[in-house]
């Protein structure tokens, strides 16, 4: 089951507490992820329009859902050096 697509508008964050995901980045299986993992927040933690990645469930799995406005008003009320130093360690990595 596709969870999302790459390109998509939506912004919801997932935690999964059961199951496996896997991500996909131009129809490429870029990793996987299982219980305890987050994705669907770099949309918002990093204010982009879209999406990066297609996410598949490889099997059955149940996740938390974090709603977009949760994501948003935790970005907001973050500290901006810290916004600005994470943004910084992602561009100098190349995540």
């Amino acid at each position: 089951e596709i969870l999302f697509e790459e390109g998509d508008k939506t912004g919801k964050g997932y935690i999964i507490e059961v199951g496996e995901i896997s991500l996909y980045k131009k129809n490429k299986k870029v990793t996987s992820l299982g219980a305890g993992e987050v994705l669907g927040v770099w949309k918002i933690l990093l204010n982009q329009n879209e999406r990066f990645f297609t996410a598949k469930t490889n099997i059955k799995t149940i996740l938390f859902v974090i709603p977009e406005t949760y994501l948003e008003n935790m970005i907001n009320e973050a500290d901006p050096f810290l916004k600005h130093c994470f943004k910084q360690w992602l561009r100098i990595t190349g995540s």
